[in-house]
């Protein structure tokens, strides 16, 4: 394990006192990094940070490794009073203690070979809540909303590219192949990741998993309805494709598709209405009791669910000490 030295906790002490808290917290992440169970470096993050629920997580973290150590939970205890007593609470008993080269805190060695290892998500949750020195940044929750967003809109990009991808390999090879929609959660669970920063938590997680079961959903629909198409055809059925148009009590001639339900007819052509959109309701339907015809798909639509959800997902990967 990289030993953390008496001068880099000096370094990012001066760094914070200087108002460089993200310069501070930079040098402090690495040094968590090589020693995550270094309570000094706990300390000093704690004040690094200017969220209060983040301070207030890495006091805990200090007194998980040094319980006896009272500055931290007199810290900690000024954080739970109302939030003009505690405003400065933490900066306050940073000020009251010594530096490092006076403080026997600093001095002595820390033993955290007993001590839990710290996961990269917990490092990471930090990332959010540090202002850059020139000027404050987001609070964590602006910045998860943003992520979350921007996730949202990497994904369906991706998984629209793939979705087409899909249609038209399974249209031109006539084979429902469903390695292809393993695929499809793979690139909409790496965009989604990528689109949120390379931020690894739940939410976007989540939101990879919507995104991949409705990429499938719809494409699986215009699989269906491509091929019920062609069926209709070679019975010698016309067929006419708005855009969209659903049934009203004024079409009088009627017919059912399978899947599709009652499907208007153009009484002057002859021909059926099969629109490019139906309702959701539809589509949704259509997928469905295609699923249904095919239930080994389902184990490929769940494989590629689970692969769109722990791409972002991955964050609880421990760091291990060297």
């Amino acid at each position: 394990m990289e030993e953390v030295t008496k001068a880099q906790l000096q370094q990012a002490q001066q760094l914070i006192k200087a108002g460089q808290r993200k310069e501070a917290y930079q040098l402090l992440r690495r040094l968590l990094q090589a020693d995550p169970n270094n309570a000094q470096v706990w300390w000093l993050v704690a004040h690094a940070v200017p969220d209060p629920d983040q301070q207030r997580k890495a006091l805990q973290h200090v007194l998980r490794i040094r319980p006896d150590y009272q500055p931290a939970q007199q810290a900690l205890d000024k954080l739970k009073q109302p939030a003009d007593a505690a405003s400065s609470g933490v900066g306050e008993v940073l000020e009251a203690r010594a530096t490092p080269e006076e403080d026997e805190f600093f001095l002595t060695p820390v033993a955290s070979e007993d001590a839990s290892p710290i996961s990269s998500e917990t490092l990471d949750i930090y990332d959010d809540a540090v202002p850059a020195a020139t000027g404050g940044a987001p609070p964590a929750s602006t910045a998860l909303g943003t992520a979350a967003l921007m996730g949202v809109l990497f994904g369906s990009a991706a998984g629209v590219i793939a979705g087409v991808v899909w249609v038209l390999v399974v249209v031109l090879t006539k084979m429902q192949i469903g390695v292809v929609a393993v695929i499809v959660g793979l690139i909409v669970g790496g965009a989604s990741f990528f689109g949120a920063g390379s931020r690894r938590n739940l939410p976007i997680a989540v939101i990879s998993v919507i995104v991949t079961l409705a990429v499938m959903g719809v494409s699986q629909y215009f699989i269906v309805r491509h091929f019920t198409i062609q069926e209709l055809a070679a019975e010698g059925v016309p067929v006419e494709m708005p855009f969209y148009r659903g049934v009203s009590d004024d079409d009088l001639y009627l017919d059912e598709v399978p899947g599709f339900g009652r499907l208007a007819i153009n009484p002057e052509m002859g021909s059926l209405y099969m629109p490019i959109l139906f309702p959701p309701g539809t589509i949704l339907a259509v997928a469905i009791d295609s699923l249904g015809q095919e239930p080994i798909t389902l184990v490929f639509w769940g494989i590629a669910l689970w692969s769109a959800f722990s791409i972002p997902s991955r964050g609880s990967l421990t760091v291990r000490r060297r």
